[in-house]
């Protein structure tokens, strides 16, 4: 699981996110970007559960033996044409968990920013969210066994407020960088000068 990316720290959240994330996501995005696949199933049965309440898996079997590379050229075409290129044409700011079990920072939050700088624009920030997730949806859930897990709304907050700053007065916004697990859990770190702060 790290090989394909996962972060360490996030193994509390594999299980919630097989059940409900991979193979409806995987699904999601190969029938509409490779509609002529072998094996594809109806999405009503992208995510069907036992009577136990756990995933049904007599689907998976539905990726064995698919290699994208080996796809044909017009669907190789068509995920070209929504990949990332790193071109921003105003300023931008991501924020992203560090847990993130979804979209795992290594393989897509730290390239895009390195896309961005490679086409030499200074105008993004990156803020990773420590503990942060894809979501707030299991925030002090019976997931978050530590109740260490951090919402991410009150840093989309603060980057929203930071933004708009940064487009209508000029005011950059600090440099990306870690965003630290406050030690008053009921509180969270400003992105401008690192303090607690309630969230809003």
């Amino acid at each position: 699981m790290y090989e394909a990316g996962l972060p360490k720290g996030t193994e509390n959240y594999w299980f919630y996110s097989d059940q409900h994330k991979w193979f409806n996501t995987l699904n999601r995005y190969r029938d509409e970007l490779d509609p002529t696949a072998k094996k594809t199933i109806p999405w009503q049965q992208y995510t069907n559960y036992d009577h136990f309440g756990l995933r049904n898996r007599s689907n998976d079997y539905i990726f064995n033996g698919y290699h994208f590379d080996k796809r044909p050229d017009y669907v190789k075409k068509t995920v070209k044409e929504i990949e990332n290129t790193g071109e921003i044409k105003a300023p931008l700011i991501t924020v992203f968990g560090t847990w993130d079990a979804v979209l795992f920072p290594d393989v897509h939050a730290y390239p895009y920013e390195k896309l961005v700088k490679n086409n030499g624009s200074d105008d993004y920030r990156l803020y990773m969210i420590e503990k942060g997730a894809h979501s707030d949806a299991l925030v002090r859930s019976e997931y978050d066994i530590g109740k260490d897990r951090q919402p991410l709304a009150p840093y989309v907050h603060q980057s929203f407020d930071l933004v708009i700053e940064w487009v209508e007065n000029g005011q950059e916004p600090p440099r990306s960088k870690k965003i630290a697990t406050p030690q008053n859990r009921l509180k969270v770190e400003s992105i401008q000068n690192g303090k607690e702060i309630e969230p809003y």
